[in-house]
């Protein structure tokens, strides 16, 4: 079963438990890539979560972030 991670904002998945990746977190992306997968020393990597109404770098809206689910 696939877990749709996805909310308005960051700050709904933020009150929802999902937290950011820290300066000691591991980038486990592949060489080409950078910024889309995490570990942390516990094992636990990151998803991509999905927010409907914030802004991306173009400018328009839908926008995604690496960031842990609530344990």
């Amino acid at each position: 079963m696939t877990t749709k991670h996805e909310f308005d904002t960051e700050s709904e998945a933020i009150a929802a438990g999902y937290t950011t990746p820290g300066k000691g977190d591991r980038n486990m992306d592949a060489p080409d890539a950078w910024g889309y997968d995490y570990q942390r020393a516990d094992g636990q990597r990151t998803v991509i979560v999905w927010f409907r109404k914030e802004r991306n770098a173009m400018g328009k809206l839908g926008a995604f972030k690496a960031m842990y689910p609530p344990a």
